[in-house]
């Protein structure tokens, strides 16, 4: 196959967009862009942008702004085209572990190429190739308070158009039977080939027709360096929605795949990158006793060497939860399990747990959710549950040993997680599971770093 294999660079691409009835497997050919890549490209990208800033007296300033924000190129399709058949196939096959399935000096057993292939998966990418692009505004007051210290109140959104999309585009309506055999493409006749293969699996479809929108209040305090502290506290109340599963998972749990493409408006809910609230702050303080500074500044040098040039920093940072998406096990619809199913809600079960009601054995309201009857789709949305929020401190000690003014040593000690508060991870959210609502894991607890540095 190498000859041909050149020929048509290795791209393949199952269209769905000219007929989805009768798709058609598309090969990469010599010519143009849409030729070789099997891709149109996208030409029609605008990106205007306009901003203005407006000094209401010496302390206070007004700034906005609005723009169109394109995406990349990594939603381009290539990195999974070139691993679609023809040119690209991967058997699998099962051992008992004690006997050999597969043996070296026999070749390539019955099934495992071209020839023999069934149950093939197919990949499809949306053709008209669409670039995703967000607009995003923003509007801020800020205003002096005092010297080296400033406050920030801002409103900011973005809406994001044409997000990447990826669903089975080969899923069948829930029913009973083999999931291959009631697809809607049973078939697929390759280009070169003299026969047609005779089962495919699941298409993984990737197209452009994702939505979000975030809005969010913001807060910075900031203080400059002065007197050996600096200092800089921001706070963001937000809400972001979307229909789409964020960028390799974002920070939600699997699965949250589309569970019936046929219904995307099932899919809109809070988005795997929801975190309403978010506290940082962050400080260096130069402690003020030692030689050159606010107190003890001709202290004699080995009491310097003790109790002078200290400095503190920290950075202390709260925010809320991760979100987790509920889902069931097995495959109640019998659709495949490339469309993961949700269970159904309990009416007038809510699904988060008041804060003196859970517990690590039971975090969410497990009671609110039941496995769907057999062959049918469960009416639960994604994300419906959230995750403990985080409550961290890092802090650093240092202290300097001088030689000359040039030349230090620099001793440090860094607190990660210095209060030792349990980080903890996401519930377990598949139902059906005996762990269902549990909580059995943890980031790590404190970390204690020791360094030494010379600057010179």
């Amino acid at each position: 196959m190498g000859p041909w294999f050149e020929k048509y660079n290795r791209y393949s691409n199952f269209d769905l967009d000219a007929n989805r009835a009768r798709p058609e497997l598309r090969l990469a050919k010599d010519g143009g862009i849409a030729d070789r890549s099997t891709l149109r490209p996208d030409y029609a990208n605008f990106a205007p942008r306009i901003g203005f800033a407006y000094r209401m007296d010496n302390r206070t300033v007004i700034r906005s702004g609005y723009g169109i924000y394109y995406g990349g190129v990594d939603h381009i399709g290539d990195r999974y085209l070139h691993a679609s058949a023809p040119f690209f196939y991967q058997s699998g096959f099962n051992t008992d572990s004690i006997t050999p399935t597969v043996l070296l000096r026999d070749g390539f057993p019955a099934g495992a190429t071209s020839s023999g292939v069934s149950n093939l998966q197919t990949i499809s990418q949306d053709r008209t190739n669409r670039t995703p692009y967000s607009q995003q505004w923003n509007f801020t007051v800020q205003r002096e308070l005092g010297a080296n210290l400033a406050l920030e109140l801002g409103y900011a959104g973005t809406k994001g158009n044409r997000l990447l999309q990826r669903f089975d585009s080969n899923a069948p309506d829930p029913g009973p039977g083999n999931i291959n055999a009631r697809r809607p493409v049973t078939t697929l006749a390759v280009p070169g080939l003299s026969y047609v293969i005779p089962s495919l699996a699941d298409t993984f479809r990737r197209e452009f027709s994702g939505n979000s929108n975030y809005n969010a209040i913001q807060i910075k305090v900031e203080k400059r360096m002065s007197q050996g502290l600096s200092l800089a506290a921001s706070y963001v109340f937000s809400k972001t929605i979307s229909d789409s599963r964020g960028g390799a998972d974002a920070v939600g749990t699997a699965p949250n795949a589309v569970q019936d493409f046929k219904n995307l408006r099932a899919e809109k809910s809070l988005a795997d990158e929801h975190f309403p609230q978010r506290f940082v702050m962050s400080s260096n303080y130069d402690l003020p006793w030692g030689r050159g500074r606010a107190l003890g500044a001709s202290m004699p040098k080995w009491a310097d060497a003790l109790i002078g040039q200290w400095a503190v920093g920290g950075i202390l940072t709260f925010n809320s939860g991760r979100l987790v998406n509920i889902g069931v096990q097995g495959d109640p619809p019998n659709v495949g399990t490339a469309a993961p199913a949700r269970p159904n809600m309990v009416p007038g079960q809510q699904p988060n747990l008041s804060s003196d009601s859970r517990s690590l054995a039971r975090w969410f309201n497990t009671d609110a959710f039941v496995r769907q009857p057999a062959f049918t789709f469960g009416n639960a949305g994604r994300n419906l549950v959230t995750a403990p929020g985080l409550r961290n401190l890092d802090l650093a000690l240092y202290k300097v040993f001088r030689v000359d003014e040039e030349r230090y040593f620099q001793l440090r000690g860094e607190f990660f997680n210095a209060s030792n508060t349990p980080a903890f991870g996401a519930p377990a959210g598949q139902l059906g599971l005996a762990a269902f609502g549990l909580i059995n894991s943890a980031a790590d607890a404190r970390i204690v770093q020791l360094a030494a540095k010379f600057y010179f």
